[in-house]
């Protein structure tokens, strides 16, 4: 049985939960993942059966990738976003 990460794992971590960031952003590059940060999203671009397959930043800038993972803090602003985009 898998357990979450407790601080005293953490701790064992050079870094903390820092570091572990850290690393896992250092694997996903070496694995061709492009990371944006800052990168406020306006609309996600989806096929006709509803599929995401990129987005649209605020700037204009239109995002097409096989995988989108959005990431985001909890704001009101996030709490406004509707339900469907």
């Amino acid at each position: 049985m898998t357990r979450g990460r407790t601080d005293a794992d953490l701790a064992r971590i050079p870094g903390g939960g820092k570091g572990m960031i850290e690393q896992h952003l250092a694997a996903a590059e070496r694995n061709g993942v492009h990371v944006r940060f800052d990168a406020p999203v306006t609309r996600l671009v989806t096929a006709s059966d509803g599929a995401v397959h990129g987005v649209v930043l605020a700037g204009g800038d239109v995002l097409e990738s096989r995988a989108v993972v959005l990431a985001a803090a909890w704001s009101t602003r996030l709490a406004s976003l509707p339900r469907k985009c």
